[in-house]
Order: structure tokens, then sequence, then C-alpha cells
């Protein structure tokens, strides 16, 4: 999936994983996208997923296919796991972050933020949504009252 030139949506990420896993017999396509096999994901990925994301590489198709039917939890644990050697680039960090979940209902998205923050300072916190605020111009909702609001 090296040049994902051609994938554009998390359709094309679809068929792609289901003929990979055709000629080998296998099936990768429900493994990874399987939340109970987050540990293995992360510890034993996390490498590759960086090195796409190092490159310039947009893998968030991807990563939204892989994650559809994972909770909150989940998906925050991914995020925390995986992206952690972002944390301190907040624009970085919260463009990984939008890029997963802008697709996501806006209370789905405030249960991964909280997750995601629940052990930050408060300045941190508010740099943050500021940043998160600004990829979600075109929504109607006020991210840092609304996640305020949810603590």
């Amino acid at each position: 999936m090296k040049n994902n030139t051609h994938i554009t949506s998390i359709s094309d990420v679809d068929n792609i994983i289901l003929n990979m896993d055709k000629p080998h017999n296998t099936n990768f396509h429900s493994w990874i996208r399987n939340q109970n096999n987050i540990s293995f994901i992360c510890i034993y990925k996390k490498h590759i997923f960086l090195s796409y994301i190092d490159s310039n590489i947009n893998i968030s198709h991807g990563l939204n296919w892989m994650m559809t039917f994972w909770t909150p939890i989940h998906i925050s644990t991914f995020i925390s796991y995986v992206f952690h050697k972002y944390i301190n680039d907040i624009p970085k960090y919260t463009s990984l972050i939008y890029d997963i979940t802008h697709h996501l209902d806006i209370n789905i998205i405030l249960d991964i933020l909280l997750i995601i923050l629940h052990q930050s300072n408060t300045q941190y916190i508010s740099t943050f949504l500021d940043h998160f605020q600004l990829l979600h111009q075109n929504s109607h909702h006020n991210l840092k009252n609304e996640f305020f609001t949810k603590i």
C-alpha cells in the first residue's frame, strides 16, 4: 500500500486488502479490523504506520478503514500508543487525530479526545483544542466548549 495515489476512499482499502488475502488464503482483512488485536497491532505494526507518516504518506483512509468498527477507547488507545512521538508537535498530532476522526459523530470525537487528553494539563488541552477546532472549521460545533462541558 506504499503507493496510495489510487486510494481515495475506505472502500478502495477494503478491495485492496480483500484482493491481497485471496491469493494467499489469509484473513488479514478481518484480523486487522478486529479491535481485540489492538495490542499486537500497536506493538508490532507501529513502525509501519510511523514510516508512512514520517514519509508524509497519507494513510488516513487505511486507518479509518481499519478502525471502522472500533470503540472510542480502542481508537484512543491506538492514537495514544502509535502517535505518542508527535504529542509535543501539536499541529501534527491534531492533524493525525483529525484525519482519523473527522468523519465520526461529534460525541464520539469528544469521547476520543477526553480519553487521549485525560492526563494533560489545561494549557496543553486548550492549545490542542484550538488547533483541532481549526481543522474542524467547517463544523458548527465549538469543540472547546463542548469538550469542557463534557468533563
